[in-house]
């Protein structure tokens, strides 16, 4: 009997422990938290920018982007699979190593953008949704 109780009380205890590991996974970004919009003032220059160019970008500076996607419109929406809250300062970082330091008219919204066709809808386990 006593031993039973010993094995029930075990398990009870393993469940326990593998419950909380789900609260790890709950820490995990949103999509949404995790994207750049990145558009062009076409009275400052720059009007276009492949993603293949930001892809090589993020390759030489071993960023975490997860996709790159282009708009109708031609915004560009990268989505980071790590360090969303400094989401900003990569896309600017990517950005610089395509076109320089030096360059105006580019603007970046990192707050307001959500996953969807018309933006980027990159899926997988480095996000909760």
């Amino acid at each position: 009997m006593i031993i039973r109780l010993i094995i029930a009380l075990t398990c009870m205890c393993l469940l326990g422990t593998s419950c909380s590991s789900s609260d790890d996974r709950d820490a995990r970004p949103l999509r949404a938290d995790c994207i750049v919009r990145i558009y062009f003032d076409p009275g400052e220059g720059v009007r276009d920018v492949s993603p293949d160019a930001i892809f090589y970008a993020h390759y030489n500076l071993g960023l975490p982007v997860g996709g790159v996607a282009r708009a109708k419109n031609g915004d560009i929406y990268v989505q980071f699979e790590q360090n969303c809250e400094s989401r900003g300062g990569m896309a600017r970082s990517m950005m610089e190593q395509v076109f320089g330091p030096s360059v105006d008219g580019i603007n970046y919204q990192e707050e307001g953008n959500r996953p969807g066709l018309d933006t980027i809808s990159v899926q997988g386990d480095m996000w909760r949704d």
